[in-house]
């Protein structure tokens, strides 16, 4: 069975449908990680299977929680997961990609050439320097700790917006340590999902728009 059979089926048993030319931009993707993204040192799977399993997929797993029309950061972006995966899936959707190292920028803009995608940014930059925007919801895959992490976050997310953390087992350890943080900062914690690969955890977070507003 082809690869992009295989994840036609897997994804479809998440919820998400995916169209030919949609599977045709996640096939072309997935060998631009393979051919160059290795090589850069942006991500270390070995074949195309493993990037399909764990980063295609685990990228997917998020598509239930996108809002359709909304404005998305992708903070850490690396290799571009989830945020180019996502962006195929959601042309509609205002995306910006952002991560600090400028190989990671360079791969991206590439990437983005090639698979023709539009209605997408591209920055060179730690989230910290961003000031001028906010966003409807901050996806986090791979990040520093929870805390820092949640610190930047929340000066760019928006008044209703949502906060999305991937994370792995190190998450329960890491939750003790976002508690006062999270108080602090006026979140909560509005659920956890866990994903398709077993140990991992999408961690939805919002405001406490009550307090705001007292």
């Amino acid at each position: 069975m082809k690869d992009t059979d295989q994840l036609l089926k897997r994804a479809e048993k998440i919820g998400v449908r995916l169209k030919p030319a949609q599977i045709e931009k996640l096939s072309l993707f997935v060998d631009m990680i393979l051919e160059k993204g290795v090589k850069m040192g942006l991500s270390g799977r070995k074949n195309r299977e493993e990037i399909y399993e764990k980063d295609i997929l685990d990228s997917l797993f998020l598509a239930p929680y996108i809002p359709p029309l909304g404005k998305i950061l992708d903070i850490g972006s690396g290799v571009g997961i989830p945020g180019i995966p996502l962006k195929i899936i959601f042309p509609d959707a205002s995306f910006f990609l952002l991560d600090a190292k400028r190989k990671a920028a360079l791969f991206l803009e590439d990437a983005a050439r090639v698979l023709s995608l539009t209605n997408l940014r591209i920055k060179q930059s730690r989230a910290e320097d961003i000031f001028d925007e906010t966003f409807d919801l901050i996806l986090g895959r791979a990040v520093a700790q929870a805390p820092h992490f949640l610190e930047v976050a929340h000066a760019l997310l928006a008044q209703n917006g949502e906060i999305i953390l991937q994370k792995g087992k190190k998450w329960d350890a890491e939750a003790g340590e976002a508690a006062p943080v999270l108080s602090r900062l006026n979140l909560r914690i509005d659920g956890i999902v866990r994903g398709p690969l077993g140990e991992q955890k999408l961690i939805f977070i919002k405001r406490n728009l009550r307090e705001c507003f007292t």
